[in-house]
């Protein structure tokens, strides 16, 4: 998992790309290479409280996407991109032999919100410079210089979905050059217990800039954004991680496993115990960030 790939200079012409490079949040959560040998439904959930977005790399095969508003093709050759708006069921259907990357990620800019909140619905694009080639070759590289070298290029195949919130993302990187610092050191300090005094202290802006101007500027609230992210690096470490749920509430400056538990279902209408169980009923490979494995006929959550 990297959390900051590099983007060529042709995907945004227009904006300061070290800034992008530098403080955009991009976290590659998981990704699988599958080979379908029978017919495959894979159920899924998106989960707005920690905006995990999904895309497909579609290699040989095809299938289609089942929603409410209807069913979309799936072909070879085409990247699919469901940006996780809201919280949404919806279903994959794989044909015998189909070949796919699936990949987990999510991708924000001084907000409370994912970059692709400005959509509606998932998106399709034609692989028009072969990456999804050199993103499989990626996956199943041995080298860990060239699995490294997977979230450029992850970028770089959602250049159409980033030129959509263009602006969006324009806005953002010009208000955030003036209070990264403050954002990079929220970002360092992960703590419930955080107060605005501290904040104020650590990082010279006055309280009245904390709790008037960064409101009006940029929508929410510095506790809001803060608790946002501390939900996101919870989640992902019940997900993820072994760590006991009592330590994760010590790592994020909750004074107990109770209080934890009682804010983490207060922000996600689920207790920590039952969020983790769920997703440890998969296989534990799943979990694997490179993996290269054959499914059989049958249903999974991957999310």
């Amino acid at each position: 998992m990297q959390k900051r790939g590099m983007l060529g200079a042709r995907v945004l012409e227009n904006i300061d790309l070290e800034l992008l490079i530098n403080h955009a949040d991009f976290y590659i959560y998981e990704h699988q290479y599958v080979e379908f040998t029978d017919y495959y439904k894979v159920p899924h959930i998106n989960r707005v409280r920690d905006n995990a977005n999904i895309v497909y790399y579609i290699i040989e095969g095809g299938g289609y996407i089942e929603t409410k508003q209807g069913n979309t093709p799936i072909e070879a050759g085409y990247i699919y991109v469901y940006p996780c708006i809201k919280e949404e069921e919806f279903q994959s259907h794989f044909y015998p032999g189909t070949k796919k990357i699936s990949l987990y990620f999510y991708f924000d800019l001084f907000s409370c919100d994912d970059i692709f909140s400005v959509l509606r619905g998932f998106r399709y694009y034609k692989d028009e410079e072969g990456i999804i080639e050199r993103i499989r070759d990626t996956v199943l590289s041995e080298s860990i210089a060239n699995q490294l070298l997977l979230p450029g290029l992850v970028m770089q195949s959602l250049t159409p979905l980033l030129k959509e919130v263009e602006d969006y993302m324009k806005e953002r990187l010009l208000l955030g050059k003036r209070y990264h610092f403050l954002f990079d050191y929220l970002e360092k300090n992960l703590s419930h217990s955080l107060t605005l005094e501290e904040i104020s202290q650590k990082v010279g802006m006055s309280y009245s800039t904390l709790t008037h101007t960064i409101p009006k500027k940029f929508g929410f609230n510095i506790k809001q954004y803060l608790q946002k992210k501390i939900l996101r690096a919870a989640s992902f470490d019940l997900e993820y991680t072994d760590l006991r749920i009592k330590d994760i509430a010590e790592k994020y400056g909750f004074s107990s496993e109770v209080y934890f538990s009682d804010w983490f279902y207060k922000m996600c209408k689920s207790r920590p115990r039952k969020y983790r169980s769920y997703f440890c009923a998969r296989k534990q490979e799943d979990y694997c960030l490179y993996l290269n494995d054959e499914k059989t006929e049958g249903d999974v959550n991957l999310l």
